[in-house]
């Protein structure tokens, strides 16, 4: 006889929470809620009550906090910054159907009959993108690296690099930097870089505002 229905929820869920903390030892895990197949980068943190459904992949040194969730296949890159309570590619439902209810189009509907609904791709998050607190991002969304998401708003189609959106839908409020700026960044790809590579341009980032100046007496 299995005992297992017999154990407190709050053990099952500290098992599952020391198990996570085993698969993924280079970075900081809070959360028993990862399913199968999680790719997660170095130096990572997974905050307590974070979502992440099968497939996913979360590139080096991003965090995500409190009460986040991150739908099936989505792509996380480098150095994200994402708040509390973000809904990022969430698995969305047929709008033409005579019902939006997945008990009558799913693979165990009602009728017993092959009926596909095909949804979109999952989100693909680009690199160093801060997505503030109870944003949400549609699935089939991509985000451009280096882009800002306001907080509370949501997200229904693509994100240029380097823009700052805001709002229901969110739309964009305006460019972080000037085109030359956002050229240099993208070609420098810096969260590509390995540290030691990095520290050679500690100028840069420790130039705060000014870093545009900076690049630009260097030409």
């Amino acid at each position: 006889m299995s005992i297992a229905k017999y154990i407190p929820v709050q053990i099952k869920q500290h098992i599952k929470l020391i198990r996570n903390r085993k698969r993924y030892k280079g970075s900081q895990i809070n959360s028993e809620f990862i399913d199968q197949n999680v790719i997660i980068g170095k130096e990572c943190v997974v905050n307590r009550c974070v979502q992440l459904k099968e497939n996913v992949k979360i590139g080096d040194y991003s965090y995500l906090n409190d009460g986040s969730l991150v739908g099936q296949g989505v792509s996380i890159g480098k150095y994200c910054s994402i708040s509390y309570n973000c809904q990022i590619g969430l698995s969305d439902h047929p709008t033409n159907y005579v019902s939006s209810h997945p008990v009558t189009y799913g693979p165990k509907n009602l009728f017993d009959v092959p009926i596909e609904f095909e949804s979109r791709p999952p989100c693909v998050i680009g690199n160093d993108v801060w997505i503030g607190g109870s944003a949400i991002i549609l699935r089939g969304v991509e985000i451009g690296d280096g882009a800002i998401i306001a907080a509370g708003s949501i997200v229904t189609k693509d994100v240029k690099p380097y823009s700052i959106v805001s709002g229901i839908p969110a739309s964009e409020a305006r460019k972080r930097f000037n085109e030359e700026s956002i050229n240099y960044l993208q070609s420098l790809k810096w969260w590509d870089l390995t540290m030691d590579e990095l520290l050679k341009h500690k100028e840069l980032f420790t130039k705060k505002e000014e870093w545009e100046s900076f690049i630009s007496k260097k030409k």
